[in-house]
């Protein structure tokens, strides 16, 4: 399943995502990572687990290129929380299990559904010289995955976190998102993670 929540301090989900309970995988890659084309124009991706301070800065509108988006700290929206979570199935075979190969398929449904989302969800609003507002599609975001293994309860239970960053490229530079495209593929994008995670767990 995919669930959507606005970020609404920086310095929380910071604390927060950056916290890694990866007790059941030791060996199943990276708990963190830089996902996105808007992240591979930042020169993020590639460069290993997701940098806390890179990324709280971020969230507060300031990109690593020097950039700043909206009036960081004084109303500027952080990102959005997209979790995808695995069947608790497959969370108790893959963790208390401790198969390797689920945790995988796992992270690669994850990255194909963000995949879909990026293509279709990544929108900004550009006011013309006439004053009109419109929409624009970027086909491009930022954001900062955290995979996550255990519940509130500390029960296995598979989940990454794909934080959005308030982020998206333009030939303009860097704006902000409209996020009402996110919050529409909210079950679409569930959909398309639990149809890629199970054609993976099959092969």
């Amino acid at each position: 399943m995919l669930s959507v929540s606005k970020i609404q301090d920086a310095g929380a989900a910071r604390a927060y995502y950056e916290h890694t309970d990866d007790y059941y995988s030791k060996e199943a890659g990276a708990s963190s990572a830089w996902h996105g084309k808007g992240a591979r124009e930042l020169g993020l991706t590639g460069t290993g687990p997701v940098d806390s301070k890179i990324f709280e800065a971020a969230l507060q509108g300031r990109l690593p290129d020097g950039s700043v988006i909206g009036n960081p700290g004084t109303g500027h929206v952080p990102g959005w929380d997209l979790t995808f979570s695995a069947p608790k199935s497959v969370s108790a075979l893959a963790l208390a299990g401790v198969d390797e190969r689920l945790i995988r398929a796992h992270d690669e449904a994850v990255k194909a559904a963000m995949a879909q989302i990026e293509e279709r969800a990544a929108v900004t609003r550009i006011k013309e010289p006439s004053g009109r507002i419109r929409q624009e599609r970027t086909n491009n975001l930022v954001a900062a995955t955290f995979r996550h293994e255990t519940s509130r309860e500390q029960d296995p239970q598979l989940h990454t976190h794909c934080v959005v960053l308030n982020a998206t490229w333009t030939d303009r530079g860097w704006r902000a998102i409209e996020s009402r495209e996110i919050y529409k593929l909210q079950k679409e994008g569930g959909e398309i993670y639990r149809a890629e995670l199970a054609a993976r767990v099959a092969q």
